[in-house]
Order: structure tokens, then C-alpha cells, then sequence
């Protein structure tokens, strides 16, 4: 698809359907096109680890929905290498982001110094979904 158009039939934007395509996205200047790449990878899951190092850099996205996807999309290709990103993202003032970063953490599900703590603390926070995002992962860290 990477000399396809970026946009559909009804001139709506299309998912990138190949890996080369979703990272370059994950660069482009229209902020749809970096949520859209974020997905397209999240639903590859682990079989796209090497889009990771991509990922990170662009968690750091400032449009809100980007942030959120490409927690998201970390958290379904599950390395460990995310988690500080990850963890650093447990505070972002957009609760989308939080939410989908404990979520991720909680599939991750890796026990690494300060992701406990960092839940337990998110558990405790005013917004229900997050709090139950913290709580469900919370399960899924070992001890």
C-alpha cells in the first residue's frame, strides 16, 4: 500500500496495511495518520517488536490521540523495553493516555522497579476508568 493514496473511497483515511507504511506514518505531519499507524501496529501485536523503538519516540506525540494509540500499541507487542515509557506516561494530564499506558503496563505485565508503585498510586486517582485500568492491571504484575 505505500504507493497506495492514504485515502479511501468516501475520502476517509485508511489504516496502513504494511510495516514500512505504519512507521513512516508514524512520522507524517497529519496527526490522523500517526493514530492510524499506532493502530495498524498495535493490531500486529508482538510480531512487530521491531517497530518498538519507533513507538517510543513517538509517545512522546503532542497530539493527545497519538500518545493514547501508541500506548495502546505498545502494550499489545508486549517488551519490556516500554515499560519506562510507558510508567513516564502514568502522569500525562490527558486521562486517554493514562488509561491506555496502564492498560499497556498491565499487558506487558512485567515487574519492573516502580510499576507497582506507580499503579497502586493511579488506583487511588478520581477518574474511574483509569483507576480501573490501574486496578485490572495491578493483577496482571507479579509480586
Amino acid at each position: 500500500m505505500s504507493d497506495a493514496h492514504p485515502l479511501g473511497q468516501a475520502g476517509e483515511l485508511e489504516e496502513p496495511q504494511d510495516l514500512s507504511t505504519a512507521l513512516a506514518w508514524l512520522a507524517a505531519e497529519d496527526a490522523r495518520q500517526r493514530t492510524l499507524a499506532a493502530k495498524a501496529l498495535g493490531r500486529q501485536g508482538p510480531s512487530v517488536a521491531e517497530a518498538v523503538p519507533a513507538l517510543l519516540r513517538a509517545i512522546e506525540d503532542p497530539d493527545p490521540m497519538v500518545r493514547s494509540m501508541v500506548a495502546s500499541a505498545l502494550g499489545k507487542i508486549r517488551r519490556v523495553e516500554a515499560v519506562p515509557a510507558l510508567l513516564a506516561c502514568l502522569s500525562d494530564p490527558v486521562v486517554p493516555v493514562r488509561f491506555w499506558s496502564a492498560e499497556a503496563l498491565g499487558r506487558i505485565g512485567a515487574a519492573a522497579p516502580g510499576v507497582r508503585e506507580a499503579l497502586e498510586r493511579l488506583a487511588r486517582e478520581d477518574e474511574v476508568h483509569v483507576r480501573a485500568a490501574a486496578a485490572r492491571a495491578l493483577t496482571q504484575i507479579p509480586r
